[in-house]
């Protein structure tokens, strides 16, 4: 189809019968001919009488007179198709008819299936739900329409399939085969330029946080907020381990010195680490069954604290576990309620325990200082000494991470010879092959330990 071209003040009169083109009988001052726009050019036209009238593109063919084709009707008196002229004069008008002037887009359709588009379904919005399987959404064919024909495609679904905008045999948007709508709320607008698709809108859905975090996807709208979540899910975890070369500690990491450190204001670190490396010494408490609570006058704790239980010479009350995680609950002064959860229900306990037993609010940090550190063998039979490797601070030894091997060296020997000598005997007589015996002991050598060459670095781990 010829490009549309559009001009003011245009009109002419035809007293054109029938259903075939228009002959142009002229123009009256102050309009202009239809010739203005062109011989071979098309636009869009309306054409009436007293009684009838149809809208229509029309391709302008120069001559004596000239004629105007009747190529695609988009309304008319008769029922959307061409009029059958009767005698009398026409007008015949350039003009804009609603499918191509107001708002960007005329009429918005939602589509479960793809649609057939034609030149009258410029301006369209296009909502596709692919809830029920991947769409092809078809484009119309660019000799089917004309240069500036716009098409919205927007994905309305929020399911994983996908929408794709399907240009015409080997027709392109902007120089590919196809563009693939994956999120909910993309939309791509298609216009074509007379060669092929352009897109010079596209509505980006925003991406989510997993999708942000997730990264890989190049559709959807990173904002400064999603950006923020990204970097972060990007930075080491809460007891990554890193050898810092500087003295100074940076922010969100601590030196690896075996203090003790809160439970409660590290949290993220000891649900990482828990207590691998030891606990503090903690404060005894007696417990309650009858109304589960601990008991430890002037405590001085807080809802919300989180500790660790012990037993020593005994066991702890049915239903509270070591090694768990508690939050402090419904304290007063003098005593506390647990809960497995941030102001949860408190734990029930049948009995009160044996024993000694103890809370604790804090754990220590690993302590690799003035040591190598040696990658854990975990049964791969690599290190021949792991079974006696000593403990880390909580009492776990052998092939596990954070036990300790002294210094040493593999065994070996050296081999040497008796030696012998003459012997004088006074007299100018020689004794032959007299042998020495007993122990020899070398000069020392060496330093105060067996080390390769090294250079110091801090270790810090991630809070």
């Amino acid at each position: 189809m010829p490009d549309l071209v559009l001009e003011d003040l245009v009109k002419e009169t035809t007293a054109t019968t029938g259903l075939g083109p228009y002959s142009l009988a002229g123009a009256t001052a102050p309009f202009r001919a239809v010739d203005v726009i062109g011989d071979g050019k098309a636009s869009l036209w309306i054409a009436s009488d007293s009684n009838d009238f149809e809208t229509f593109i029309g391709t302008l063919t120069a001559g004596a007179p000239d004629s105007l084709s009747r190529d695609d009707v988009f309304t008319s008196s008769n029922g959307g198709a061409k009029v059958n002229w009767g005698a009398g004069n026409k007008d015949i008008r350039l003009f804009q008819p609603a499918y191509f002037v107001g708002s960007l887009f005329k009429d918005i359709r939602t589509i479960t299936a793809s649609a057939v588009l034609t030149k009258k379904d410029n301006g369209v919005l296009l909502l596709v739900d692919a809830t029920a399987g991947n769409i092809s959404q078809a484009l119309p064919a660019g000799a089917d329409i004309f240069k500036g024909f716009t098409v919205g495609v927007m994905k309305s679904d929020s399911s994983i399939n996908t929408v794709t905008g399907d240009p015409n045999a080997a027709e392109t948007i902007e120089g590919a085969a196809t563009v693939v709508i994956n999120n909910r709320f993309t939309m791509y607008m298609f216009v074509w330029d007379g060669t092929e698709w352009k897109t010079p809108i596209i509505k980006r859905a925003i991406a989510s946080q997993a999708l942000a975090e997730a990264g890989g996807d190049n559709e959807a709208t990173m904002t400064p907020l999603r950006v923020a979540q990204a970097i972060t899910a990007l930075e080491l975890f809460a007891g990554a381990e890193v050898l810092c070369p500087s003295s100074t500690v940076p922010a969100g990491w601590l030196e690896e010195d075996g203090s003790a450190i809160n439970i409660t204001t590290y949290e993220d670190l000891y649900d990482f680490i828990g207590n691998d490396y030891g606990l503090n010494a903690g404060a005894t408490f007696t417990a309650t069954n009858a109304t589960n609570r601990i008991n430890d006058v002037a405590h001085g704790k807080s809802d919300g604290d989180i500790i660790e239980l012990t037993n020593s010479g005994g066991a702890l009350p049915t239903g509270l576990s070591a090694n768990t995680k508690y939050f402090i609950v419904n304290k007063t002064n003098d005593d506390f309620q647990v809960s497995l959860t941030l102001g949860g229900a408190a734990v029930t306990f049948s009995d009160d325990g044996t024993g000694t037993h103890s809370y604790h609010d804090e754990i220590s940090l690993p302590d690799p200082r003035g040591e190598f550190i040696r990658i854990w063998d975990h049964a791969a039979a690599i290190d021949p000494d792991r079974a006696s490797r000593t403990g880390r601070g909580d009492g776990t030894t052998g092939d596990n991470v954070g036990t300790k091997q002294a210094d040493d060296f593999k065994s070996h020997t050296h081999t040497y010879g008796n030696t012998s000598e003459d012997i004088a005997a006074g007299s100018g007589t020689t004794i032959k092959d007299a042998q020495n015996s007993g122990s020899f002991t070398t000069t020392a050598t060496g330093g105060n330990e067996t080390r390769p060459v090294n250079s110091y670095r801090m270790m810090i781990i991630k809070y």
